[in-house]
Parts: C-alpha cells; structure tokens; sequence
C-alpha cells in the first residue's frame, strides 16, 4: 500500500500543464529511522532522497544541502565542474578526438575527486572513469586503461561497460584488468567515529552508520567519507590490503550554529505527522537549515525480508502545515531503493510546489488515471507502478493528490478511502 494524500498552495499556471513561473522554492528532505534495526537502510534512503531532490528543478536544496552535508561553494563548483567534463569528454570520445577526451575525461574524474565531500550519486565519477579507460584503449594506452578499469572494479564494481554499447576490444580490457580477488573479495574496513552514528559512506556508496566494519571489499584503495548532519565531513583514501582489515577513525566537529541540527533529527520521530509543534524538531530543523518546506522520510521494519516501509511527509515548516503523507512499502536492494526513493521524491516535491492544472473551488476538479502497462509487460522491481492524479481544495488551499504504488505482489485496484485529515487517499 501506498499512500500519498498531497496539499500544495496553488501557483499561477498557463493552463493544463503550465509552465513554472515562480522561483526555486528552498526545501530539503532528510530521514528519520523508527527503529536500530533500519539505521544502514535509513542511511542510504537519506543519501537518495537528497539526491533525487538535486534534480527537482522547481526547488532550491543547494544551501540546505551544504549546511547539512558541511560542504562549501569551492566543493559544489568541483561537481558541477566534474559533470559538464565528463559530457565534454564522452562526446569526444564519440567524435574519436582521444587526446581531447582523455583530457577531458581525466579532468573530470578529477573534480569528483575534489568535490567528494558532496558527491551522493556515483555513476558520473563511474561513467567518466568508463569512458577515460574507453578512450585510452583506443588511443593504445594499455597500461593507463588497465589503471582506470582496475579501479572500477575495485571501487565502483556495478558500473561496467555495455557490450551493445562498447567495442569488444574495450570490454576485454576491463575484464582483463580484474583484481585476482574480485570473484571471492574478502577485505574488510572498520570505521569509528567521535561522535558514533555518522553516515558511512564507502567509494560514494552509503554503508550504514558508524561504528561498523564493511565487509566483501576487493583489495586496493578506498574512498572512505563519514557525514554527521551539521559537521565538517572526513574524507580519507585508505589502502585496503587483500583479505586483511583496516581501521579508520575520525573526530566530527560540528560547525558553528548547527549545533542543535543532530539533537532535532534525532527527535524527528516524536514529532506530529500532521502539523508539527511550533518549538518541535520539525520546525528547528527547517529553521537551522534556512527552507520553508522540509520533507520528513520516516523508515521502519517491513516484516518481509528485503523490504523497508517508508513514510514521507512534507511540511510547510513556516505556517506549520503538512502538504504531503506518502507512505508504503519498498524493496531495499542496491538499486532498486534508490529508484525507488528518486522517483517517490521528484515525483512528490513537484506535485506539492505546482500543482498540474488550473484550480477552482470544487472539491474534486479533476480525476486522470494514467494507463497502467500492458498485460504481461515486465514491472520495475522497486519502482512506481502505477499513478492517479486528484486535485481537490481542503482548508482554503488547493490540494494535489498523488497515489502512487510500488510493487507489492496482487495487481488488486485501488480502494477509496480518507486519512484523518480528510484527504482523499487510496490502498493498494
């Protein structure tokens, strides 16, 4: 079941599908985890939510996102750097320009190096890197290509180059440049932190929280990267050797005047899911991170092996209102969470700040069922399978409902129903 009840204040539109004519609204999205037993899921669910929320182009993150990250402006321009580099760089490679993309290329791998710190989504650094050794095998750099391709493997395993997509001379080089101890990786790493509870992440990959050992590593270095909300991130590269372990720790300082961000987010699950307190951690938290609009995503135990549920909620944190309560269940294999979280997070925000047509006073002004996939057509594990749009006005301000499913077993329809705010709701 999924549950996505959505209030938004009406914006001016051009009609049916307007176009956005205000400015980026400042919002953030952070995670609340309801028990111990959820905290690595509620990690990475967190790391794929502020990342979905980077590419909402009607809202504005990039303050909130530095505040609570501790990242500066010089980090930010290293990513944006690191991405208009890498499109700089493949297209020369497509153009057969090697030098030219090699140049590129490695500059762009470069600045994902520099901009770690804010680095939450790895497949730019993973494509740059792909296409650098791509393009040092065509140049006939056999002995460069074999160090780019061997740090894949050992840093970013699950990127690899399609063979529809890559010559078979190149496929055969990254495959010839495999660690001996990729088939059976058995390095460990074990991360401390001051204080405990820090957000692991392993070569841009969310790990859980600290302290935790990371077990399956391929022996080589590793990116290591701990993240308190509010604190100075560590960033360390650390040589792990084959089949032994190695220990990093590190002290978190916070940084001045976010003190108090880690004590809210940690009373986040007490807080009303209807209309936060006015001195609750709800509306600190928006308050520490400068944005009118913060969305909440509550993780708790499924029961079911391999699942997690998830209940987002967006507040209005200045007139304390809530304007979005989605919740369900969502599988939590590598992957499949975070497409999941990308789409439930864009699809959210965007409905919240805009809504899709014109409004009026009726309760129900329009009803769209999107056609749901042919019969027999192979469903997204993790993903949206269906989706409703509803528009309704509630309290003055005009209403976008959104139910969206994701794949639970049964292809049953949806059930009407309300939520004790009065919404119109659904389940699956």
């Amino acid at each position: 079941m999924l549950v996505v009840p959505v209030l938004a204040e009406a914006q001016e539109s051009s009609g049916e599908g307007g176009e956005w004519e205000g400015d980026p609204v400042p919002a953030y999205v952070v995670t609340a985890s309801m028990d111990p037993e959820v905290d690595s899921v509620a990690a990475r669910i967190g790391a794929a939510a502020r990342a979905a929320l980077r590419g909402v182009a009607r809202v504005d993150g990039s303050l909130a996102d530095q505040a609570y990250l501790g990242y500066d402006d010089a980090t930010a321009a290293q990513i944006e750097s690191g991405y208009r580099l890498l499109e700089e760089g493949r297209q020369a490679y497509l153009d057969l320009e090697l030098e030219l993309a090699i140049e590129r290329l490695s500059a762009s791998v470069a600045a994902f190096d520099r901009g770690a710190a804010a680095l939450e989504d790895v497949s730019g650094l993973g494509d740059a890197l792909l296409y650098l050794g791509a393009s040092q095998v065509f140049a006939r750099r056999t002995s460069d290509a074999r160090g780019t391709f061997t740090r894949l493997h050992v840093q970013l395993p699950q990127i690899r180059p399609d063979e529809e997509v890559f010559n078979p001379d190149v496929v055969s080089r990254y495959a010839a440049a495999r660690p001996r101890d990729a088939g059976n990786p058995r390095s460990v790493l074990r991360a401390e932190s001051e204080p405990p509870g820090a957000t692991l992440y392993v070569d841009g990959i969310v790990r859980g929280r600290t302290p935790m050992n990371v077990t399956g590593l391929v022996g080589g270095e590793h990116v290591v990267r701990m993240v308190q909300p509010g604190a100075t991130p560590f960033i360390e590269r650390v040589e792990v050797r084959r089949g032994r372990t190695a220990t990093v720790s590190a002290f978190l300082l916070e940084a001045e005047g976010m003190e108090s961000l880690a004590e809210s987010l940690e009373n986040l699950p007490t807080d009303s899911d209807d209309r936060p307190d006015r001195n609750g951690p709800t509306v600190q938290i928006g308050e520490i991170l400068g944005v009118g609009h913060l969305g909440v995503i509550r993780v708790s135990p499924h029961g079911e092996e391999g699942r997690a549920t998830v209940e987002l909620l967006l507040f209005d944190t200045t007139n304390r209102r809530r304007l979005l309560r989605m919740h369900g269940p969502i599988e939590v294999a590598q992957g499949s969470l975070e497409a999941s979280i990308r789409e439930l997070v864009t699809r959210g925000f965007e409905a919240a700040i805009q809504p899709q047509q014109q409004t009026d006073t009726e309760d129900i002004l329009a009803q769209t069922r999107v056609p749901e996939p042919d019969e027999g057509a192979p469903r997204r594990s993790g993903g949206l399978l269906k989706q409703w749009w509803f528009w309704t006005a509630i309290g003055g301000a005009v209403a976008v409902g959104v139910t969206v499913g994701v794949l639970v077993g049964g292809d049953s329809g949806p059930g009407l129903g309300s939520d004790p705010t009065g919404t119109v709701v659904f389940d699956f």
